[in-house]
């Protein structure tokens, strides 16, 4: 079962992200901030909810505030694969019948890396941090470190994510999984892929 992971504030992608995910077996957890005004109503089992207690000016403070804070007090099945998905992000079809086909070969590896495609257009209107290329990022080992690989890309066992935590930095995904390779080694899974800001206006021509 894989477990994802993700911190809501973009409350008008909600439905969209969950009919994305719906049908695809896993258990998504979504983590809001205890000074949001964002009300859920959810019935689904596969779907938790959880209210974070948190702080920082800056959505990526945030953001992976809420991230450690999960893993600090939720991760319940140390077997089961985590992963991390932005409340703007998706997943290709299939994605997690192929992750899972890989998992199997390789005897449920501690660590996997898939790649990442970000779309085909840069929106025009989103302010500079937020200017991300459409350049895709392959899993490849040279490619992990900060500014090649983004949060989405790993799944790790959750007994081995309760050891590590994102640094409260703009680039503390690469930080953290540049750390979880060189502790665990990883599968690199080339040729399946997260869909980067599915959601974001203009990214992607669907």
């Amino acid at each position: 079962m894989f477990n994802i992971i993700t911190p809501l504030a973009r409350i008008e992608n909600f439905l969209k992200q969950k009919n994305h995910l719906k049908n695809k077996n896993i258990k998504w957890h979504i983590i809001t901030d205890d000074d949001s005004n964002i009300n859920l109503d959810i019935t689904e089992n596969w779907i938790s909810h959880y209210v974070c207690p948190n702080k920082g000016n800056k959505f990526w403070e945030r953001c992976n505030n809420s991230i450690n804070w999960f893993i600090d007090n939720h991760i319940s099945n140390s077997e089961e694969y985590y992963g991390i998905l932005n409340d703007d992000d998706g997943y290709e079809d299939d994605f997690f019948k192929k992750l899972k086909e890989y998992i199997d070969f390789n005897q449920n590896p501690k660590l996997l890396i898939c790649s990442m495609k970000r779309g085909h257009n840069i929106p025009n209107d989103v302010v500079p941090v937020r200017r991300h290329p459409t350049s895709t990022l392959y899993a490849n080992p040279k490619n992990m470190r900060v500014g090649e690989v983004g949060v989405e890309q790993f799944f790790i066992k959750g007994k081995l994510l309760k050891n590590h935590k994102l640094p409260i930095t703009t680039c503390g995904d690469g930080e953290l999984i540049s750390e979880l390779v060189k502790t665990y080694g990883a599968i690199y899974v080339e040729n399946i892929y997260v869909l980067f800001n599915y959601f974001e206006p203009g990214r992607w021509n669907k």
